[in-house]
């Protein structure tokens, strides 16, 4: 099996002018919170897109049909195609998310609705330090002055405000929360490239098959000209008496002035500007295009310009950089499209609109070149732009990104993108994590580097090896038993997790600071196949399909154990504690609760089967709980069913939990709760729980 990483998210191209909380619940007619529980194909018109499905834990505006809301995004594939609009965050089976939504426009009646504000109306539930936060994946915003432009929002203090706002009441705004401070992705140079996994059918089959790829032009490599056809003006550049032959003739100057730039910085690099004429072409019709306040399109507030992008999927586009090895697709589509209110936004400037303007056009171009956000805030390709009469040009890292990805074919080399410094020493508070059980013989991991590092180290078999980051994580194939040293890793953060491959199925397991195993063994019922390290204890059941890892963690000792993360319905293996006979097992499962109290067999071990028919729905989905034991001995564990097969984990002592939720590579079904992250890949078999552990249990 190899765990499939997802789609890298292409160049972010959407320019937002930020809206305020206020505003946003004020234009949004309906605002859900929810889970998405999948995505499938879809058309926006002759467009391309793809629908989630939502289900509803809770309105907060407005009023549904149904308990399920249809949200469709743009962007899919069509005829061996894949189409983006860069910088908008799709969707996908799993996320938790709070969404702004409006009815989608459509030529047939349907129930389906679209994000408000593309970006700005999807914040993406996640946990930071124990905490439950909203983040939005809007990373290039013109900046209004908007107190909440770069800030995280508490989940339930945000949605109570909502609820508040929309009922009428005065409720201070006490919701806003400190982002972490790596942001949602770590960065591994100044300058970085629009990275593609290119496929042809939906769903997408397994990611991890599929290479990361740059996206760029050929035509220059074969000294061409990529020419861009540009339609309509943008209003707010040109004397307000101007007809509108001026005021074209203006929009195309200042396109064209755009482009200068770029082909002043890199001598393959040759764009042109010509007046579309006549009708508009098909909406993804090869080529480049750029629409300045299409009539025709329905922009939702906030959203000053956007960008699309496509790849064919085929082997002819597939290619090389010249003069390296990196792997590349070439973009056979380009469209940059500005709306209303950017001209508005450009006349707040008055004489410096015409700077604005081109400073976004530059921009925007940058990214239709195949330059993704930089890390430098000096660089035009940053991830924020000020509206404020002044355009910078292109900074040094721009230059040096553009010459990277198109070299001079035939000169010297270009140099590569900037190396990152050696990574700093593990401070004292650094720990290194082990699998607590690994007998391979493969498997693999997920991690994120420690911040300021942008690399892991992996120890496997007394051999190390040094992994960089791909898009801020590492996740890695491991194929060695790791004889005699076991699975470790130096330089990673916590919430990192590992996968053991069974003979059927795969375990997941947390990763764990050494200082912190050795604790209890796992208690080990009849019927069951164990392999017992030190650390770590791999149990199976092959009728059940069942397989997990119980760590032997040091201090999981305490009256009461929970679960990290339950569902629907399972059981628990638990040894009385000494002087006891039986143990008191309490499940919840929304306001439904109810109690047992199992005794232990001959061999003195409580194997008990939970089976409560209110943790499902009523389709038989499963339904998210709590579960906690009281009166067992250290080594208890717990399991929970998924759609075939089982997943095992630890019963922990709750001061042991609520540390950073795990590391999510894509490609997974994964579930979240404060305490720990469900993840599944059926068609790898994979199973399991990672529970947060704190980071303070782990120094102990």
């Amino acid at each position: 099996m190899a765990l499939a990483v997802g789609l890298a998210t292409p160049a972010a191209s959407i320019v937002y002018l930020m809206q305020t909380d206020e505003h946003m619940v004020r234009q949004s007619p309906v605002i859900v919170y929810g889970r998405v529980i999948g995505t499938a194909p879809a058309r926006l018109g002759d467009r391309p897109a793809t629908d989630a499905e939502v289900r509803v834990e809770k309105v907060l505006k407005g009023r549904l049909p149904g308990s399920v809301v249809t949200v469709r995004q743009p962007g899919g594939v069509d005829g061996g195609r894949l189409f983006q609009m860069m910088g908008l965050p799709m969707l996908s089976g799993g996320d938790r998310v709070l969404l702004f939504l409006e009815e989608q426009e459509l030529e047939e009646q349907e129930d389906v609705y679209r994000t408000v504000g593309l970006g700005l109306g999807i914040f993406f539930e996640a946990s930071h330090m124990g905490r439950r936060i909203l983040v939005r994946e809007a990373p290039h915003m013109a900046s209004g002055g908007v107190a909440e432009e770069r800030t995280a929002r508490d989940s339930a203090l945000f949605r109570r405000w909502i609820t508040d706002r929309v009922a009428g009441r005065g409720s201070r705004a006490d919701y806003l929360a400190a982002a972490p401070p790596d942001g949602l992705r770590a960065v591994a140079s100044p300058y970085t490239l629009d990275m593609w996994r290119c496929y042809d059918t939906l769903p997408p089959p397994p990611l991890d098959v599929l290479p990361l790829r740059v996206l760029r032009w050929r035509e220059f490599d074969r000294g061409g000209t990529v020419s861009f056809r540009v339609y309509g003006h943008q209003a707010g550049i040109s004397a307000g008496d101007a007809d509108d032959a001026t005021k074209a003739a203006d929009s195309l100057a200042a396109v064209k002035t755009a482009m200068s730039a770029w082909n002043g910085a890199a001598a393959s690099v040759s764009l042109a500007a010509t007046a579309g004429v006549g009708d508009p072409p098909p909406t993804f019709a090869r080529g480049a295009w750029i629409f300045l306040e299409d009539p025709t399109a329905n922009p939702s507030p906030g959203v000053l310009a956007t960008g699309v992008a496509a790849a064919d999927c085929d082997q002819p586009g597939r290619h090389t950089i010249p003069g390296t090895d990196v792997k590349a697709l070439a973009n056979v589509v380009a469209k940059i499209e500005t709306y209303p209110l950017l001209a508005s936004s450009l006349a707040l400037i008055a004489d410096g609109a015409v700077n604005d303007f081109v400073e976004v056009i530059t921009h925007e171009l940058g990214h239709a070149l195949g330059l993704a956000h930089s890390a430098d805030p000096s660089a035009l390709m940053s991830g924020a732009t000020v509206i404020d009469g002044r355009n910078p040009g292109l900074g040094t890292d721009d230059v040096d990104g553009i010459n990277y990805l198109y070299p001079v074919t035939g000169g010297a080399r270009p140099s590569p993108p900037p190396a990152p410094g050696p990574d700093p020493e593990p401070s004292g508070s650094d720990c290194t994590l082990a699998a607590p059980f690994w007998s391979g013989p493969t498997g693999g991991f997920t991690v994120r580097p420690a911040p300021g590092r942008n690399s892991v180290s992996l120890t496997c078999g007394g051999r190390t090896t040094e992994y960089m980051a791909e898009n801020g994580l590492v996740t890695r194939l491991v194929e060695s038993s790791c004889r005699g040293s076991g699975l470790q890793l130096t330089g990673a953060a916590p919430g990192g997790w590992y996968w053991q491959h069974g003979d059927r199925n795969a375990a997941v397991a947390p990763l764990v600071c050494s200082e912190a195993l050795g604790g209890p063994r796992a208690v080990v019922p009849g019927g069951v196949t164990t392999e017992v390290t030190d650390d770590g204890t791999l149990i199976r059941h092959d009728t059940a399909r069942l397989i997990g890892i119980v760590p032997h963690l040091a201090g999981n000792e305490c009256g009461e154990y929970v679960t990290p993360y339950w569902q629907g319905d399972g059981g628990v293996v638990v040894r009385p504690a000494e002087g006891r006979e039986t143990v008191r097992v309490r499940v919840q499962c929304g306001r439904t609760y109810s109690t047992m109290t199992p005794s232990a067999g001959e061999d003195g071990v409580v194997a008990e089967l939970v089976e409560k028919s209110y943790c499902t729905d009523d389709e038989g989905n499963p339904k998210e709980g709590r579960l906690t034991v009281t009166g067992a001995a250290p080594g208890g564990w717990y399991w929970i069913r998924g759609e075939a097969n089982a997943a095992v984990s630890p019963l922990m002592c709750a001061d042991l939990l609520g540390g950073p939720e795990a590391v999510d590579p894509g490609g997974v079904v994964s579930r979240s709760t404060e305490d720990g992250t469900y993840f599944e890949h059926e068609v790898n078999s994979l199973i399991g729980v990672v529970p947060h552990l704190a980071p303070d249990a782990e120094d102990d």
